[in-house]
C-alpha cells in the first residue's frame, strides 16, 4: 500500500479514537471531530489522486480534454439552429 494513504489512513484512525474518547467519557471534543473531518477529506484527496494514471497527472489540461465526436457536433448544430434554440439563448449584439 501506498506510505501516503498508509499515513492519511492512520491519522483518520487517530483521529477517529481522539473522538470515541472524548465522547465516551462524557466530555465530547468539536475540535476532535473537526480533526476528524480534514482527516478524512485528506484521505479522500489521497485516494482520488491514486485514481490518475501517473502519465496524466503531469499532463497540461488541454491534453486532458476529448474532442466531441462527430454524431455530438452534428446533434449539437442542430440543436442550436432550431427556431427554440435560438429564442433560448439572448442576442449577443443586443
Amino acid at each position: 500500500m501506498n506510505a501516503v494513504i498508509q499515513s492519511q489512513l492512520d491519522r483518520v484512525e487517530t483521529a477517529l479514537n481522539t473522538l470515541i474518547d472524548s465522547i465516551s467519557s462524557y466530555n465530547p471534543s468539536p475540535a476532535a471531530a473537526f480533526s476528524l473531518v480534514a482527516a478524512d477529506d485528506k484521505l479522500a484527496e489521497g485516494l482520488e489522486q491514486r485514481k490518475i494514471p501517473h502519465s496524466l497527472k503531469n499532463a497540461s489540461p488541454t491534453f486532458l480534454l476529448t474532442s466531441p465526436t462527430q454524431s455530438q457536433l452534428t446533434s449539437a448544430t442542430t440543436r442550436a439552429s432550431s427556431t427554440s434554440a435560438r429564442k433560448a439563448w439572448p442576442s449577443i449584439h443586443a
